[in-house]
């Protein structure tokens, strides 16, 4: 055993000049964390033996040649575990003296106030921020694993549909089918779209105009929505006039058209929210 030591104390060395280099003062001394550097000295402990014997020369005699000092194996074995302790501790803190370097992330930064400006010049073209995909999951109940729900916008409208298949559209299918039944809609659907009307004077004209002429399409007046709300059974659809603006939900969920109009009030109360 004693005559591997040398090796193995060479094969360290190296490790020390390199910690050294990098600035590492805990880990000068046998950092036996890093596998390279067993590996090494493994390496070297099994070779130099080998050449040596070789060439006809002992190790204690290379060792001497290398180092210019006697060979003294009982020393070196005293030196080697007298050093063992030491070698722990500065093991365990190593990586203590090393400066921890802040983590590196690819992903970009992302400015929130530019994009919330980006987006009140620009708010056409974000009409699925209204009902995102995560609020049609929560207000429908909609388990992604199970119902693919599809969303879509139009650019310079303001508007998003969505639509996503009934629990029972398989029936429904196969009943539409056979001939001499009632078609069943398999799908739902949910359009959302904001209408700007430059003034909150403007729209409240609008407004007043479909009270008055559209009241076959807008029959019935709904209360603790915006500024004032209107709804359509007829086209299942919801508006909301809120300031200049006035928000459309149309919504096809349910085969009693009127039926709807619960589910429509909580998707504009959402909606409202972020207009």
């Amino acid at each position: 055993m004693c005559d591997f030591l040398p090796a193995i104390v060479f094969a360290w060395s190296v490790n020390i000049q390199n910690k050294m280099s990098n600035n590492c003062t805990s880990c000068l001394f046998f950092d036996l964390t890093t596998p390279i550097y067993l590996f090494s000295a493994l390496i070297i402990a099994c070779t130099v033996p080998f050449f040596t014997s070789l060439a006809g020369v002992s190790l204690p005699a290379f060792y001497r040649k290398m180092v210019g000092r006697s060979f003294n194996p009982t020393l070196m074995l005293r030196i080697t575990l007298l050093l063992l302790p030491v070698l722990f501790l500065f093991v365990a803190g190593c990586k203590q003296d090393a400066p921890a370097s802040a983590p590196v992330s690819n992903v970009p930064q992302v400015d929130t106030a530019a994009l919330s400006q980006f987006r009140q010049n620009n708010w056409k073209n974000h009409g699925c921020d209204l009902i995102t995909e995560a609020d049609m999951q929560r207000l429908f109940g909609i388990d992604p694993k199970e119902t693919t729900l599809n969303g879509r916008s139009l650019p310079d409208q303001a508007f998003c549909i969505h639509s996503w298949n009934r629990p029972d559209w398989k029936e429904r299918e196969a009943n539409n089918e056979k001939g001499g039944n009632t078609f069943m809609q398999t799908r739902n659907s949910l359009v959302v779209q904001v209408f700007s009307y430059g003034t909150n004077e403007h729209a409240l004209q609008q407004f007043e105009m479909l009270k008055r002429d559209r009241r076959d399409t807008y029959e019935e007046s709904i209360t603790g929505l915006g500024d004032d709300a209107l709804w359509g059974t007829t086209t299942v659809t919801l508006l909301v006039k809120k300031s200049h603006l006035v928000l459309s939900i149309t919504l096809d969920c349910m085969d009693n058209p009127h039926d709807n109009l619960a589910k429509a009030k909580e998707v504009a109360a959402v909606a409202l929210q972020k207009l």
